[in-house]
């Protein structure tokens, strides 16, 4: 049986014609006093960097850089927290890209009732991720949602760009989960790939693109 709904667009990770890197946000203020801000109305104007994320975001550019990742060339989209959009514009300032786009594609999962609270509450909705990918208990943005629009983003960037190298600069379910078609396992199984540190790089299509 299948865990998602039909309608779900698919990856067809073989015929991708762009490079995929997805950067996840250094630790945010919220990180450092342990809570949860995934309400836009929140992370948009609040809950930037904080000194470590700002360190996490240059060194991971750096090392990036050095491996010959991401170059001037790089087209940079982010979505508009501010945790993220100033991670984004550290790593456009970094490597002298254009301005990073926004893409609401790219936004925080929503973990509704348990903005605001302690982060030890993501474990409770990634239980039942496990289980079901399509469950929406504690009113959280489910694993389908999330996978349903990063999809739909690369898709979009497929009809935009060719031969690009795109960083998409997110938070750490969405890359997660996204991670999982690109992988061409279950979305379901997102906590059993390694998780992304914070201001974290990592590349989404290595096996694809020489």
């Amino acid at each position: 049986m299948d865990l998602l709904d039909t309608d779900c667009p698919r990856l067809d990770t073989d015929q991708l014609q762009n490079t995929y890197f997805g950067l996840r946000h250094g630790t945010s203020r919220a990180n450092e006093t342990g809570i949860i801000i995934s309400d836009p109305l929140a992370g948009i104007d609040a809950y930037g960097l904080s000194e470590q994320g700002v360190l996490e975001v240059e060194n991971s550019i750096i090392e990036a850089t050095r491996n010959g990742w991401v170059t001037d060339k790089t087209v940079i989209y982010t979505s508009d927290f501010r945790r993220t959009l100033e991670t984004a514009t550290i790593a456009s300032q970094m490597l002298h890209t254009r301005p990073p786009i926004v893409s609401l594609y790219l936004r925080e999962r929503r973990f509704r009732d348990f903005d605001g609270g302690p982060d030890d509450a993501y474990n409770r909705v990634w239980e039942r991720d496990a289980i079901d990918p399509n469950h929406h208990d504690f009113r959280c943005e489910s694993v389908h949602d999330v996978l349903e629009r990063t999809v739909l983003f690369v898709l979009e960037m497929e009809r935009r760009y060719y031969d690009s190298t795109i960083l998409m600069v997110s938070h750490g379910d969405p890359l997660q989960i996204l991670l999982t078609a690109f992988c061409g396992i279950p979305p379901n199984k997102h906590r059993e790939l390694i998780p992304f540190a914070r201001g974290e790089i990592r590349n989404f299509t290595p096996t694809f693109h020489t």
